[in-house]
C-alpha cells in the first residue's frame, strides 16, 4: 500500500491515483472522480480485455455513498463518445430516474431516454430502463429492433442472479454485448449464485470508504427492548430474514412505536464501529434522520406518534404511488421534513445526505440488510463528522460492517 490510498482494493495489480481528487485530463466526469473510482474503470476495462468470451460481467463492489453511478458513467464514457448504444438497468424508479439525471448533468447534448412505465424511448442511444417494463416482450422486441447494447449497465447487481433478471440479459446479450453489475452486497439470500455471471474485479467497502473520507463513521447505540431475543427465536424465517407478519406482533405487543419515538428523544452511549475503539454521548434529536420498520403499520403508525409529538415526520413505503413517494422523499431532501420512516424502501439507492442517524426499529437475520441501512447514513454531510445508528433490537450486535 505504501499510503498510496486505495490500490489494495482492486483485484487487479493496478497503478492506483489514491483517494485525493484528479484533476488532470478532459473528462468532466474523471475530474469529479476519487482515485479508487479511477481504479475501479481500469479494472472493469482490464476484465474486458481479457475476457474474449464475454462470458461474464464485471462486477464492481462498493460501498453504499461511494459514488457507484458516478463510476458506472465513467466506463460508458468511451462508449458514449463512440456512439455506442449503452442501456442502463434497475428494478426501482427511483435507480432509473437518478441514474439519467448524472447523465443530463454530465452529457446535457447525448440523446437519451427511458423505458418505464408509459416512456418507450427504446431508439435513444442511452437507455435508462426499468427491469420489469422492459422485460415485456412487446417493449423488449421494440427495444431490439434498433440492435442490441453494446454495454449494459446492471444497477443493483446482487438482484441479477434471480431467474427474471437472467432471462431479460440472456435476451439482450448480443455478440459483443459488455455487462457492468454494481453492488454494495455482493450476497443473496438464495441458492442463486451470482458468481456464475459475474467477476468481481474491484472491491471497496465501508471501511475504505471512511478511510478516504467519501463516508463518515458510523457509532452505534443498544437500546434493547427486554426479552426480545427470547420472543424473536419462536418466529417464523422465510428467504434468510425473519418473517415479517410475526415479527410486527411481537414488535407491537412490546411497544416499539412508543420506544422508538423514545429512543430519538434520550440521550444515547455510542460507541465506533466496528472495533468499539471510540465513544460518545449524544442525542439525536435536531438532526434530520430515517426510522427502518418491519411492516407498513408499524410504518404508519410510528409517523403518527413522532407527527403527534410535533417532528416533521412522514412514512413511506415500496408499494405506494411513485409520486406521492418521490413527492415525500423530495421534501425531506429539500429541508421540509426532518423524519422519514420507511418499510422496505430506503435500502437501495437512495441518496440522502441531509439523514444523519438512523433507528432500527426491527430485527434482521440479514447482514445486506444491516449493510445497506448502516450506508443510507455515511455520506457526508456539511457540520456532521459521523452518523448514529439506534438498534432497538440487537441487529448492530449481530452484524459487522
Amino acid at each position: 500500500e505504501g499510503g498510496r490510498g486505495c490500490s489494495r482494493h482492486s483485484v487487479h495489480d493496478l497503478t492506483t491515483l489514491g483517494c485525493q481528487q484528479i484533476h488532470d485530463g478532459d473528462d468532466p466526469l474523471t475530474l469529479q472522480a476519487r482515485g479508487y473510482q479511477i481504479d475501479a474503470k481500469a479494472a472493469v476495462l482490464a476484465h474486458f480485455a481479457t475476457d474474449l468470451s464475454k462470458s461474464k460481467g464485471a462486477l464492481v463492489v462498493s460501498a453504499t455513498g461511494t459514488g457507484k453511478t458516478l463510476l458506472a458513467h465513467m466506463v460508458i464514457d468511451d462508449f458514449i463518445r463512440a456512439g455506442k448504444r449503452v442501456l442502463w438497468l434497475a428494478h426501482r424508479s427511483e435507480l432509473v430516474d437518478q441514474a439519467r439525471a448524472t447523465l443530463l448533468q454530465w452529457y446535457p447534448g447525448v440523446q437519451s431516454g427511458v423505458i418505464m412505465q408509459r416512456h418507450n424511448d427504446v431508439s435513444a442511444q442511452v437507455v435508462y430502463a426499468s427491469k420489469d417494463t422492459l422485460r415485456q416482450p412487446k417493449r423488449l422486441a421494440q427495444y431490439l429492433e434498433h440492435g442490441y447494447p453494446d454495454i449494459i449497465i446492471v444497477d443493483e447487481a446482487h438482484h441479477s442472479s434471480s431467474a427474471t433478471w437472467r432471462k431479460l440479459l440472456n435476451a439482450l446479450r448480443g455478440p459483443g454485448t459488455r455487462y457492468v453489475g454494481l453492488t454494495a452486497t455482493p450476497d443473496r439470500s438464495d441458492t442463486n449464485n451470482l458468481s456464475d455471471i459475474w467477476e468481481m474485479v474491484f472491491a471497496f467497502g465501508i471501511m475504505d470508504g471512511i478511510a478516504c473520507d467519501a463516508l463518515v463513521p458510523p457509532y452505534s447505540a443498544v437500546d434493547l427492548i427486554p426479552g426480545m431475543e427470547e420472543q424473536m427465536a419462536g418466529v417464523a424465517v422465510s428467504k434468510g430474514d425473519y418473517d415479517a407478519g410475526e415479527t410486527e406482533t411481537v414488535l407491537l405487543r412490546n411497544h416499539i412505536v412508543e420506544k422508538t419515538v423514545a429512543a430519538i428523544e434520550k440521550m444515547h452511549r455510542f460507541v465506533r464501529l466496528p472495533l468499539r475503539e471510540d465513544e460518545c454521548e449524544a442525542c439525536v434529536k435536531g438532526m434530520a434522520g430515517l426510522v427502518f420498520t418491519v411492516t407498513v403499520k408499524q410504518a404508519e403508525q410510528t409517523a403518527a406518534a413522532l407527527i403527534k409529538k410535533g417532528y416533521r415526520a412522514r412514512y413511506v413505503w415500496g408499494d405506494m404511488p411513485d409520486a406521492d413517494r418521490k413527492r415525500i422523499i423530495a421534501l425531506f431532501r429539500e429541508g421540509e421534513l426532518d423524519i422519514l420512516v420507511n418499510a422496505g424502501l430506503l435500502t437501495e439507492g437512495t441518496d440522502l445526505p441531509r439523514a444523519k442517524w438512523a433507528v432500527l426499529a426491527r430485527p434482521t437475520r440479514s447482514w445486506t440488510l444491516f449493510v445497506q441501512i448502516v450506508g443510507r447514513i455515511l455520506r457526508p454531510c456539511p457540520g456532521h463528522d459521523r452518523a448514529y445508528l439506534i438498534a432497538l433490537c440487537g441487529a448492530s450486535l449481530e452484524h459487522s460492517i
